[in-house]
């Protein structure tokens, strides 16, 4: 009779393991599913970005590596607006850049397509049937380490307060 208990105490004691196995199982085979799932998101989003670099490319590839980088030139009505898009934090449209650079409308157009075509990435959005003007982050930042576009600020006496002078 001792032995039919502990017999019978053993295998309860392998019926609990067994069902501990099976609900390890389950769940393994659910983070599994999980993992494959994920991993599908990865290789899509891993797409997604590729396109990007694809897309953005063309505009930042002179700017990537020290080596490449080369001086931009651009004439004073250039310099001007690209100074106005560079100290923008938000996209501008024409009315506030022509205000800002007192310059027309089609002289800020002019400067706008120029700089464009020198490579400068300058974002262009349609809202509302109105053109806005962003220069990318990602060159500013280069810009501002690099001086890409060689501007230079030139203080005249108008630039202080005159009640100093």
């Amino acid at each position: 009779m001792l032995s039919l208990n502990i017999i019978e105490d053993i295998r309860k004691e392998l019926d609990e393991h067994l069902s501990a196995i099976n609900d390890n199982t389950g769940e393994i085979e659910t983070n599994y599913t999980y993992l494959i799932s994920l991993d599908k998101r990865m290789r899509l989003i891993e797409k997604k970005l590729a396109l990007f670099e694809k897309m953005l490319s063309p505009h930042l590839k002179n700017f990537k590596n020290k080596e490449e980088r080369k001086k931009i030139k651009l004439d004073d009505s250039e310099k001007l607006i690209f100074q106005i898009l560079y100290e923008a934090e938000n996209a501008l449209d024409y009315q506030t850049i022509m205000i800002a650079s007192k310059k027309s409308k089609s002289t800020v157009k002019y400067c706008i397509d120029s700089m464009i075509n020198k490579n400068i990435p300058i974002q262009r959005h349609i809202i509302n049937k109105r053109a806005f003007f962003l220069l990318e982050p990602e060159f500013k930042e280069i810009q501002a380490k690099n001086n890409i576009v060689n501007v230079k600020t030139n203080f005249t006496l108008d630039c202080f307060d005159q009640d100093i002078l």
